[in-house]
């Protein structure tokens, strides 16, 4: 059963959000607050079954969820992550981002350390992605 999210209090607590829905996506997990926007990091789905994040902040915090959306909106790379949507639920402003890449450090790593041609291809996939935004003129400090 799904269940939109109103309850203030519940906003709050957002680990109790399984299966809530904002705006047209559905909440699988908590993930990690985000503490820069006083709010939260979901695993939601949208209605094509695809899995996105949802970046959800605090009433008051809408001008740097929609800075943030329109900073995002200027990027388009393979290893940055891709806005999708962007609104209001209710008082709170979220973003949906789609996952620029499966894999993550902590995959890699997973068995043990990488070795050091593993870390130069990391480290140059990071960079591409730096260098890709740094040409837009922006940087993240």
């Amino acid at each position: 059963m799904q269940t939109h999210v109103k309850d203030k209090k519940r906003m709050k607590n957002m680990k109790s959000y399984e299966n809530a829905c904002i705006g047209n996506y559905t909440v699988i997990k908590y993930v990690a607050p985000a503490p820069s926007i006083n709010g939260h990091v979901l695993l939601g789905r949208d209605a094509h079954g695809a899995e996105r994040a949802i970046k959800i902040g605090a009433h008051g915090t809408e001008d740097k969820i929609f800075a943030e959306a329109q900073t995002l909106a200027q990027l388009s790379h393979p290893n940055i992550i891709t806005l999708c949507d962007v609104g209001a639920h209710f008082d709170n402003p979220y973003l949906v981002l789609a996952p620029a890449c499966p894999k993550t450090l902590e995959t890699l790593t997973q068995n043990g350390t990488l070795h050091a041609q593993g870390t130069r291809a990391f480290a140059q996939v990071i960079l591409g992605a730096l260098e890709h935004a740094h040409k837009k003129g922006i940087y993240h400090c």
